[in-house]
């Protein structure tokens, strides 16, 4: 991965300022012949009002889906695909990913797959979408109870970095999103970690750096990997437990964001990785106090270790019947393609549930 934390010598498709302005120039230099918006319920009533007197071409139309991951399956996207086909959108046609990483996941999927591919972008509105579900090309949909197991590799044409949205998320949903942010300074920028916050101060948070730096970090992985076939997957990092523990979540009355469950998923596999590849104690207990600063409250749900190994099972990152697991050997050393076996992962999953 190369070392590089100027965003602009990685990918100059990813464009930062106001939405609106980025939408009116980006429109003098690219022609479609329709442009679709696709919002969920939240980012429709808080989002699109920001950018609905931006300088459109002509008249977009809107669609409009529920919020949520249990949106996040194939009757949604027959529900996008139906609007595509009422609105007559052809391969000429843009579609405007406006919402979290549902949304960019779902719409970016829908545009990759309807007409085998039509033009689409991004405007991320969560922490969690800026700096991960809407970079580098990967989109899905869960099917039944397997997370993003439909999707495709695809491109957008750009993506649209408005800090500004930030204002429009509540403490619990920014602190999922930097959860994913704390991820990439464990793998990869160990100074991102000391720009998180320690308490809820996010009014004061330098936005411009973190989510530059946390991006860089994604992109420095996937400009070398961009199918996911090797370093790639230490992105993964917290999300085979953290998967895990979301889907089981899902079906309780207490479901738990994306960030929140992979911040749960890191306390474990940190744990893994000390006892299989000896992460330093004081390693572990720097991902501890930073996700016990983000989560103070968040408890790890109590799963049966049969049930919970039923769960990592469903895992898409499997190489025949072995789940493979993104470790740390350090932080900022990531290992990937990591087997390890179920009592050390029951293990680790008892000391923090204990």
């Amino acid at each position: 991965m190369k070392e590089n934390t100027d965003l602009q010598e990685i990918d100059k498709t990813i464009l930062f300022g106001s939405a609106t302005h980025a939408l009116g120039d980006w429109f003098q230099t690219h022609a479609y012949s329709s442009i679709l918006i696709l919002c969920d319920e939240n980012t429709f009533r808080d989002c699109w009002p920001k950018i609905e007197h931006a300088d459109w071409p002509t008249q977009p139309s809107v669609i409009v889906i529920p919020s949520g991951e249990l949106a996040k399956n194939l009757k949604t996207c027959e529900t996008v695909w139906d609007a595509f086909v009422a609105h007559a959108a052809d391969r000429s046609s843009l579609l405007i990913n406006l919402g979290g990483g549902v949304v960019t996941d779902l719409g970016g999927f829908c545009a990759a797959s309807f007409m085998r591919g039509i033009h689409f972008l991004h405007i991320p509105t969560t922490v969690l979408a800026m700096t991960d579900a809407a970079i580098g090309g990967k989109h899905g949909v869960d099917f039944r109870m397997y997370k993003n197991y439909i999707g495709t590799f695809a491109e957008p044409e750009c993506i649209l970095i408005d800090s500004t949205f930030i204002d429009t998320l509540d403490g619990r949903e920014v602190r999922s999103g930097l959860a994913e942010v704390a991820k990439h300074g464990f793998i990869g920028d160990p100074e991102l970690i000391d720009m998180l916050p320690r308490q809820e101060g996010y009014a004061t948070l330098d936005w411009n750096q973190i989510l530059r730096r946390s991006i860089a970090v994604k992109l420095g992985f996937v400009e070398d990997d961009r199918y996911d076939k090797g370093l790639r997957a230490a992105l993964n990092f917290g999300h085979t437990i953290g998967h895990a523990i979301e889907t089981h979540q899902l079906a309780t009355e207490t479901p738990l964001r994306h960030g929140e469950a992979v911040a749960l998923g890191m306390l474990v596999e940190a744990a893994i990785s000390a006892s299989q590849l000896g992460l330093p104690q004081e390693d572990c207990a720097m991902i501890e106090s930073t996700i016990g600063a983000l989560f103070p409250a968040l408890v790890l749900p109590e799963i049966p270790a049969e049930k919970l190994q039923n769960l990592i099972s469903k895992d898409k990152k499997k190489s025949g019947a072995d789940v493979l697991f993104a470790l740390l050997a350090a932080i900022g050393e990531p290992v990937v393609g990591q087997k390890v076996a179920s009592s050390i992962v029951n293990e680790a999953y008892l000391h923090y549930n204990s």
